[in-house]
């Protein structure tokens, strides 16, 4: 008999209900302690411990000027981040505000299961990792937000994305 892989759930972390992770993928054996700022789980892909995907909730609220764009761009409709959202967002993006540091394929905010989010997608330039993120305004106040970013080199990315994304699509939020 074979035994499949079991797929781990995650629970009540920022404004996920629930999130079911990718047959296979795990913790690592310690979880580093939260910086204060900011709470972050990682998973990892089997065999793969550069493929990863990583959960981030930040527990200190943004200045006023930064949640404020946070908060208008996430709460207007869907649509491509122009240049000033970029910059004015950019101390959350990453990097991918910078065409010298992302090549994005993506900076957009759209629907993710019935929530407006901000969906990044493209190449880390100086790291080569491959990137898909989204940005969530947890409590749509724009200074609490949230990251749920999945990362990996070319080949890696492309062999993973498919059950990545049917784990984001698994997501509900709180």
């Amino acid at each position: 008999m074979t035994l499949l892989p079991t797929s781990l759930e995650i629970r009540d972390f920022g404004c996920i209900g629930s999130m079911i992770l990718p047959p296979g993928w795990c913790a690592p054996p310690s979880i580093a302690p939260s910086m204060g700022d900011i709470d972050e789980m990682i998973f990892y892909a089997p065999q793969s411990p550069t493929t990863k995907i990583s959960l981030v909730r930040r527990c200190k609220a943004l200045p006023q000027k930064e949640a404020t764009a946070a908060r208008e761009c996430l709460g207007a409709p869907p649509h491509s981040l122009t240049p000033e959202e970029r910059l004015a967002l950019g101390p959350f993006l990453r990097g991918a505000h910078s065409p010298e540091k992302f090549k994005a394929v993506t900076i957009a905010t759209g629907f993710w299961n019935k929530r407006i989010v901000l969906i990044v997608n493209g190449l880390e330039i100086a790291s080569n990792r491959e990137v898909f993120w989204l940005l969530v305004d947890s409590d749509g106040s724009g200074a609490f937000l949230q990251d749920i970013i999945f990362g990996a080199v070319s080949h890696e990315y492309e062999r993973n994305l498919s059950t990545v994304m049917t784990s984001l699509a698994s997501i509900e939020w709180l």
